[in-house]
Formats: structure tokens, sequence, C-alpha cells
């Protein structure tokens, strides 16, 4: 049986408004970040010229299943001071003073806790593709993310040239349990005359992963209004039809100066 949805919103200021359709609650989903501040040149002791304190170092949470991937500052690979990086790369927009790093088919990996099976979650971290030495041609890999066992999840071009720049990649995935693990690798086997200038980079906060959203595209909602931008003063009628029920949500940007009134319907969700 189809079911009709409406709510009638009078504006007095300019807003943008967004349906979707929200079927259930996501438990709270949680990642270890990809750092570890404990982690500094002389954390190890001994010459950090000769000692690198972030070699074979795994920040918590987080483990090397092929090889040996390190910890890395943006100024010295493995904090080792013989080894700085090239072209003065940044520290990732995350805000982390270190992150992983690997070369060649070195490969880390860490698990996704606290995921409803079913539910559709959106995966946000950096990347980067940093040289330790000028190399021409330059080598770029490619990064490759699965869920350890084989499957991808995803995969994404890496570029080295002179920038080192962080780059923001993003894919989806679907829980198929509570837990998802995720590793991180790369695809390419990087030739032996480039194996020890380039080195791929992640850095993943504890906020990377959350539930995937979409304006009126599920499929249990049908015949969906666009969003819509309604003038200030105005007033007008939003409705979604079809599909097998269940609890809308009018979500409204700005939330300010917007009077709401709901409507008729065989359901009336909420508005937020």
């Amino acid at each position: 049986m189809k079911k009709k949805y409406t709510t009638t919103l009078k504006l007095i200021t300019s807003v943008f408004l967004l349906v979707a359709l929200a079927t259930n609650v996501a438990k709270a989903q949680s990642i270890p970040p990809s750092t570890d501040p404990s982690i500094t040149l002389t954390s190890c002791g001994g010459d950090p010229a000769t000692f690198g304190c972030g070699f074979d170092r795994q920040a918590p949470g987080w483990i090397s299943v092929n090889g040996t991937t390190d910890i890395s500052n943006n100024v010295y690979r493995m904090y080792r001071t013989s080894t700085p990086f090239l072209y003065s790369p940044s520290l990732p927009p995350t805000g982390h003073t270190n992150f992983i790093t690997g070369f060649g088919t070195e490969a880390t990996r860490t698990t996704i806790t606290g995921l409803t099976s079913g539910t559709n979650y959106t995966f946000s971290f950096y990347a980067a593709e940093l040289m330790t030495f000028a190399f021409t041609p330059n080598y770029d890999g490619t990064l490759h993310v699965s869920n350890g066992s084989g499957v991808t999840l995803a995969t994404f071009p890496l570029a080295a040239g002179t920038s080192s720049s962080w780059e923001a990649k993003t894919f989806n995935f679907t829980a198929s349990g509570s837990t998802q693990v995720v590793q991180f690798e790369n695809l390419n086997t990087t030739p032996p005359e480039a194996g020890s200038n380039l080195w791929w980079a992640i850095s993943v906060a504890s906020n990377a992963v959350s539930v995937a959203t979409s304006a009126c595209t599920t499929p249990t909602a049908l015949n969906c209004e666009a969003a819509t931008t309604i003038t200030a003063g105005s007033t007008a009628t939003s409705t979604v039809t079809g599909g097998t029920g269940g609890n809308v949500t009018w979500a409204i940007s700005p939330t300010s100066g917007v009077s709401t009134t709901s409507g008729s319907g065989s359901s009336t969700g909420a508005i937020t």
C-alpha cells in the first residue's frame, strides 16, 4: 500500500529543503586513527639520523600484514633525519602529527566496529605519495583498499610529482556485520630502482566512517521531490509518495527563521 507524506513550510528567510528517508538508526561506528603521537625523533633512543623511531611501528589498533609499514611525519621518513621527504609535504588535513607510510606492496589494516549489517557507509580519508629523492620518470602507484580477504573495496591512483600533496579519498561500502576489516596497500609493484624513493601515505581520522546519505534516492521511497529552494516569505509543500513506508525526516537548512506545519497523509514523519 502506497503511503503519502506531506509537510508544509512557511519561511521567514531563504531555506533549502532536502527530503530523505530514514528507515533505521545506526549504531556509533568507530575506527582507530592512523597516528601515534607518542612517536618522536628521539622516542626510541640512539641517533635519529641512523635509527628511525617510526620504523616498523604501527598506530594503535593497526597491524602490518605484508612487509613493515612505518610511522612517519611530514619531514622525515620513519623519523630518520638522514632521509627527509622532498618538496616539503604538509601535515595531513586530519591534524595528525604523523601517519602511516609504506612502499611497494607493504600493507596495513585495521577493523571498523559498531556497524549495522546491511547499512551503507561512507569511508573518508587522506592519501599522498611522498618522495625521498628525485627520480625520473616519476612512478605513480595505485592505492588498493580491500577487506583483507581479497575483496576490493576501492582503488585510488596516486601521483608523486613535485607537490607531495594530500588528496581526499572517499568510498562507500555496505556492512555485512558489526565489524569490517579495511586493508591498505600499493596495488602495483614498485620498480626496484624506485623502491626506496616513493612512499604511499594514509591519514585516517577517528570519524572517517559515517552512514551514507542520499537525497531521495533510497529504494523505499518512490516519486521523491527534488531538493527545493524557497524564497523568504513564501509557503511551499513537499511530498514523498510510494515505497514501503517508514519514518520520514525533513532536513531543513538553515534551521532558524522557519515555521513548519505537519501535513496530511496516511503517515506524517518527523520534521527536523
